[in-house]
């Protein structure tokens, strides 16, 4: 599946000055890619590319819809500005000849309604090919062997003493994370940084019975705050969060 993002014409203007600073969020499956920011404008164009793989690494096909979503980027949370899903049927109609075309930005938090205020357009490429996808199952199982951990991390695997500036001692005593041989080098968090907040459960009760639950993200000196879900323990967030001066950071081998 190849996606080539052209532009976003009429979006809605999130901040302030009347303009939004929009880039776009693309799901396929688990896959998640993301486009760059473009700064105060409602017209935006990206004019960018990316692929996603029909077979899985574990040769299983990917069968699900396209989901473009557009955000405003904030310091404190992202607010969406539309989305666009293209049905998985309507993929294989397109087929390997492509489709370029504008689809229309939905509110997904107003979908009910019968009054719906344009959120804009986002002009769109896609070639969905699966003609080979046979044969990339073959492939993917034939390459599923052991190989040399990529670069990056899961944060549910790091503590708050992982991140460390670049010029601070590693921990000699701490086990390593093994890296490929051929760079000696500790490897650079490529920006930009996103963080997702998905769910928590089981917090505890701050009010009596219950709480108000919302969560600070920080890396270095910059910091995010989630929205606050009223009297509950167990809050569903589905947020993602920004860190544009990650560039500046590298992670330490310590767990």
């Amino acid at each position: 599946l190849v996606v080539k993002v052209i532009q976003g014409k009429g979006l809605r203007a999130a901040d302030r000055n009347g303009k939004s600073d929009p880039y776009c969020s693309l799901h396929f499956g688990r896959q998640k890619q993301h486009t760059k920011t473009k700064k105060k404008t409602l017209d935006p164009t990206w004019n960018e590319e990316f692929e996603f793989p029909l077979v899985s690494k574990k040769g299983v096909s990917v069968e699900a819809d396209l989901r473009v979503d557009v955000y405003d980027d904030d310091l404190v949370g992202d607010d969406m500005l539309g989305t666009v899903t293209i049905p998985l049927e309507d993929l294989r109609d397109i087929g390997g000849s492509g489709k370029q075309a504008w689809y229309p930005l939905v509110d997904p938090e107003k979908k009910k309604t019968k009054k719906k205020k344009s959120q804009g357009e986002l002009e769109l490429v896609v070639t969905y090919n699966n003609e080979d996808a046979g044969q990339d199952e073959e492939k993917a199982q034939e390459e599923e062997k052991p190989r040399a951990p990529k670069k990056g991390f899961s944060l549910r695997s790091l503590s708050p003493k992982a991140f460390r500036r670049s010029n601070t001692p590693r921990t000699e005593e701490a086990p390593e994370i093994e890296t490929p041989s051929n760079d000696d080098s500790l490897p650079s968090i490529p920006p930009p940084f996103t963080f997702e907040l998905i769910s928590a459960k089981g917090l505890r009760a701050a009010d009596k019975t219950t709480s108000d639950p919302y969560c600070s993200i920080r890396l270095g000196k910059e910091k995010h705050k989630s929205k606050t879900k009223p009297k509950t323990l167990n809050p569903t967030w589905d947020e993602s969060f920004r860190f544009e001066k990650s560039s500046k950071w590298k992670w330490e081998d310590s767990v």
